[in-house]
């Protein structure tokens, strides 16, 4: 088969596409395969180290672009387009799958100009802008949440569940993945990390955490992002407290199983893994997130009893610390939050979502 795929921006679009071409290729081992995103975000990263060909279209954000600027957002939107109109004639794609963004945009606009199939996959309750434009015009439109369905024509929309990337599941034990990153074995571990992109108000926070917690109970693995990563490391070489600090983790399986508890934000692709691994959770919803979709994603969570939110406006070191050593105290309501978490996993995600992509193509799913 041949397909473009196109979605990024951030991890919460950019993982889902990982784990659906991670899918097809185990699918179809003579894929033809083509990644369309922005030059130096995420996505080119990502395809660059799973050897997938890329090619750039021009594209902005519009969530939180000021009103002058929203004419050089629409120009690049129509560049982009013709870029991505471009590449799809040149590469002629059985089918074009996106996950959304505002780097996806471009590429779906241009599938409806060729007349190509279209398969959406949509990551949060509350659908982005890009994916509702797209909507109108997909072959079939993939759900992460039932209650996303209003949002798109119903005959053509499927509850699929989130695609979580391979590999989330690692071989090691506990104590091999604690050791990976020098944590010892034996005491609380709370891993703190904030996207792809780092989370400043958490990384702010855990730094008079770090001097709140007794270090012969717990440690802290940090993945900062590059922007925090000098003062978070400098300021934790000054406390008891044992902590690992990264600018960003490769391992995140063997991060995941080493934790006891995570902080993170509530993007759609972190509270699949989460729940993939089944892991307790502490989210701060970004709060810039657009149409707040964060916090509604972090609330279905809630609702169901596996995660503690804090808004990033209540965000402290009092707060979080309060929250850690409540959820640490009571290893009853840990267990009931893993389980929770797992029970919203859809760990056949990513083969719905192919088997979606092999019926527009060949009319019917085949034998997995």
């Amino acid at each position: 088969m041949r397909i473009a795929v196109s979605g990024g921006g951030t991890g919460g679009h950019t993982f889902p596409a990982l784990a659906i071409i991670q899918e097809l290729g185990r699918r179809d081992p003579a894929l033809d395969l083509l990644f369309i995103g922005k030059r130096g975000n995420l996505e080119e990263r990502v395809a660059a180290a799973e050897t997938i060909p890329f090619r750039a279209v021009t594209c902005a954000p519009w969530h939180g672009t000021r009103m002058v600027a929203r004419p050089v957002a629409l120009a690049c939107l129509a560049w982009g387009t013709l870029r991505a109109t471009l590449t799809l004639l040149r590469f002629k794609p059985q089918v074009v799958v996106v996950t959304g963004g505002y780097v996806s945009l471009p590429t779906a606009i241009a599938s409806a100009i060729l007349r190509l199939p279209l398969v959406v996959h949509e990551q949060n309750r509350r659908p982005g802008l890009s994916n509702r434009i797209a909507g109108r015009f997909a072959t079939v439109v993939a759900l992460s949440y039932a209650d996303s369905s209003g949002t798109f024509p119903a005959p053509r929309t499927t509850l699929t569940g989130m695609p979580v990337r391979a590999g989330l599941l690692t071989g090691m034990s506990k104590e091999q993945c604690l050791d990976l990153f020098s944590l010892e074995s034996g005491k609380f571990t709370v891993f703190v990390f904030g996207g792809s992109q780092g989370a400043r108000s958490l990384n702010a926070a855990i730094l008079d955490v770090l001097a709140r917690l007794d270090p012969d109970r717990f440690q802290v693995l940090i993945s900062t992002g590059k922007t925090g990563y000098q003062e978070v490391s400098k300021w934790a070489e000054t406390l008891p407290v044992r902590v690992c600090v990264k600018p960003f983790i490769e391992q995140m399986a063997e991060a995941y199983a080493a934790a006891d508890l995570v902080v993170c934000r509530a993007g759609a692709s972190t509270l699949a893994e989460i729940a993939f691994v089944g892991v307790p959770s502490i989210l701060v919803p970004y709060p810039y997130a657009a149409e707040g979709h964060q916090e509604i994603n972090a609330k279905a969570f809630q609702e169901v009893g596996a995660s503690t939110i804090i808004l990033d406006r209540e965000l402290s070191g009092k707060t979080l610390a309060n929250a850690i050593l409540t959820i640490a105290d009571d290893e009853r309501v840990r267990d009931e939050m893993a389980a929770q978490a797992q029970s919203t996993s859809r760990p056949e995600a990513a083969e719905a979502i192919v088997d979606l992509i092999f019926g527009v193509v060949f009319g019917q799913s085949p034998q997995t």
